[in-house]
């Protein structure tokens, strides 16, 4: 189900169908619009093109390669993100919870497109603002266009740093390293679908090795083993 609300008729019809629709309640608890005052979020209620979606259990929300002409927010509700290697050996999914926005890195430059797929694990709802009003969101509004810009050049920053950190200092780090840099959020429960030869490869250690340091830290209460797949109740948790 979509719908979508613009013009200056927005208050009064939020108004008229109460929570569920209260735009300016849900753009209080978005990044993009910290920092506003009252009279420019009356503002942009009134002049701003807004597309809502419901999405049920299992459903697709998001499909990688699919092309990003929006920004996406979760607004309530429970999502999976599933990001995958280039040659499909493996994948890590994550959960996470609203409020969230997904992947506003794509919107601009050389490759537009999403790298991960979201999947509803509840009932959830979706808020889109198109690139066009996203343009236009920046060029009216200072404060929107610098929280956009500090998302985005904070994401960069830390990339930029990775190759600059201290190499791991056992194994059990390399480990933690290696999953913790193909997860979109550095905490909350992440599932791999990975063999231990493949993470033996990619660390550059021995199968046997990592056997044991993962065993050792199941045994720890960090993770469960499963057969092609280590399940992580919090990634946080990997760095104590």
């Amino acid at each position: 189900m979509v719908f979508t609300i613009t013009g200056r008729q927005n208050c009064r019809r939020l108004n008229m169908r109460g929570k569920e629709l209260n735009i300016y309640k849900i753009l209080l608890g978005l990044p993009l619009f910290q920092g506003m005052s009252v009279g420019d979020m009356e503002n942009v209620i009134g002049h701003t093109r807004f597309d809502f979606s419901h999405f049920d259990k299992a459903e697709i929300i998001i499909r990688n390669s699919a092309a990003c002409n929006a920004l996406w927010f979760l607004t309530s509700g429970t999502v999976s993100v599933i990001s995958c290697s280039d040659d499909k050996s493996y994948k890590v999914e994550e959960q996470m919870q609203s409020p969230v926005m997904f992947q506003p890195e794509p919107l601009f430059g050389l490759t537009q497109r999403f790298t991960h797929n979201v999947v509803a694990k509840s009932r959830c709802d979706i808020l889109k603002i198109e690139k066009t009003e996203v343009v236009r969101l920046m060029g009216d509004y200072d404060i929107f266009r610098t929280n956009l810009m500090n998302i985005l050049t904070t994401r960069c920053q830390r990339l930029l740093r990775r190759p600059w950190r201290p190499l791991p200092h056992s194994l059990r780090e390399s480990i933690v390293r290696m999953i913790a840099d193909r997860c979109v959020y550095p905490a909350g429960g992440k599932t791999l679908y990975i063999g231990m030869q493949q993470i033996a490869n990619i660390i550059g250690a021995s199968r046997l090795k990592v056997s044991h340091e993962l065993h050792s830290m199941q045994e720890d209460g960090l993770l469960t083993l499963q057969r092609q797949k280590i399940v992580i109740p919090a990634l946080e948790t990997l760095y104590i």
